[in-house]
């Protein structure tokens, strides 16, 4: 049985300006981690370093462009960024088109609402468009200073019938990866995966249920490069470990900040009882009829599987 220790960065407090709109500011995401504000373009950044560009918003099925303008702190730590909507001048576009996408510029307004702590950054977006669908709307995402884009992650969850007690495997979300030297940067993918390429993600925009209004949301998680795909779904599903199993282990990992106690792990045969500490895994050697784990601890439980049907 093997341990070793993962302990995730704490939040640092916003310090700024309440209530005025300005074209620069910071907002910490942890220890070394912060969302930056700059002019037109949102960074997260390592130290003084950027690693992630979050810039402009394109209707891509229209030829309008969302581009952020200013920033205004908030008293609750969040950022409230205003966009500045417009059409670029395109030579081959037809002339009434572009005066059809200029008209519509009026009532079309775009606002964001963006948080950070923990290494997390949110940032959520408001869309009044009554005129404009914004089906295909995309995020200019780019990866900065080392920092590269990988393909999408699809999580698997493992789920215990409810009669019988077998596990089988479901799809979850999507994510995707910016991965560098001192850490990886992960994103929720909110619309479609297919949906994207080398500079931009689509964003998923859905009705609020208020005519010509939208709602998209940004979910960065910044993460030290040893926690697989799957140790990172189970932080966004805020479940306090994950269970792998990999190379002919099985791997149990502590996410959250609290000590796991007298955990009640079945394997295969064999039963055992885990006390694991904030941040510390354990790799657990199996035999090959084994194919499923369930780790109980209180009164939940906690599955995964080696090779089960995905429904």
């Amino acid at each position: 049985m093997h341990r070793k220790t993962w302990t995730l960065c704490c939040a640092a407090l916003l310090a700024g300006t309440f209530g005025f709109a300005a074209e620069q500011a910071t907002l910490p995401a942890g220890e070394e981690y912060s969302l930056e504000f700059a002019k037109d373009k949102m960074f997260i950044r390592h130290a003084a370093t950027p690693r992630q560009l979050i810039g402009r918003l394109f209707f891509t099925w229209t030829p309008q462009i969302a581009t952020p303008v200013s920033v205004e702190v908030l008293e609750d730590n969040t950022w409230r960024i205003d966009y500045a909507v417009s059409v670029p001048e395109d030579p081959q576009a037809e002339p009434a088109k572009l005066a059809e996408a200029r008209a519509a510029l009026e009532s079309i307004k775009l606002t964001a609402h963006c948080s950070a702590a923990d290494n997390r950054v949110k940032i959520t977006y408001l869309l009044n468009s009554p005129q404009v669908r914004p089906d295909g709307m995309m995020q200019e995402i780019l990866a900065q200073n080392g920092t590269a884009k990988q393909d999408s992650f699809v999580e698997t969850i493992c789920k215990l019938r409810p009669f019988g007690g077998n596990v089988y495997q479901a799809k979850g979300r999507t994510y995707r990866p910016f991965a560098g030297e001192t850490e990886v940067i992960w994103l929720k993918l909110p619309g479609n995966p297919a949906w994207c390429n080398g500079w931009a993600e689509h964003l998923g925009f859905q009705p609020t249920g208020n005519e010509g209004e939208y709602r998209a949301e940004l979910d960065f998680l910044i993460a030290p490069p040893e926690l697989s795909g799957n140790d990172v779904s189970a932080v966004f599903r805020n479940e306090p470990l994950s269970m792998t199993f990999a190379d002919g282990k099985l791997v149990i990992r502590n996410l959250g900040y609290k000590t796991l106690r007298d955990a009640e792990l079945s394997l295969g045969d064999s039963e055992q009882t885990l006390s694991l500490k904030p941040g510390e895994s354990v790799e657990i050697p199996f035999e090959e009829t084994v194919d499923a784990a369930i780790l109980s601890v209180s009164e939940k439980n906690y599955a995964a599987a080696r090779e089960t049907t995905t429904e």
